[in-house]
């Protein structure tokens, strides 16, 4: 639709980021709606997100020279761009580790969120925490 409207105006080139903006939007959400399962590091899916995350890196790295007051009314905000592009590269990684390491395994988009990746992440610094906890306790 933003296409056609784009197309009916004298200087419709002026609405080419935001219309690069939502078709990489909705990419990202149409793959992590998707409940077919990825079988192997070669689905097409994959590239398409590595894709998308070109792209928002692309993005990024156009308003990285404004002032960080201007940037951060940037839409999306660089907090935004934070947290799709740890999705992004989360999902990829959990996607390729755990397809290469467990055969036969599989992974479902529409299953996998933040919370996930950011588990696997906290799990971690509580192991650290601990490990530190007992190596005070014995040298104290």
């Amino acid at each position: 639709m933003m296409k056609q409207y784009q197309d009916s105006l004298y200087n419709g080139e002026i609405l080419r980021g935001i219309i690069d903006l939502l078709e990489n939007s909705s990419t990202l959400v149409r793959i992590f709606r998707d409940p077919r399962p990825i079988c192997n590091v070669n689905d097409s899916r994959l590239s398409e997100l590595q894709s998308v995350l070109r792209w928002f890196q692309l993005w990024r790295s156009q308003y990285q020279h404004l002032p960080t007051k201007v940037a951060n009314k940037m839409i999306p905000s660089s907090k935004c761009l934070d947290d799709i592009e740890s999705l992004m590269h989360s999902f990829l990684h959990v996607c390729k580790v755990h397809l290469e390491q467990f055969k036969g395994a599989e992974i479902i988009p529409a299953r996998f969120n933040s919370d996930i990746a950011e588990n696997i992440f906290v799990s971690r610094e509580d192991c650290l925490m601990e490990t530190i906890t007992i190596v005070k306790s014995k040298l104290f």
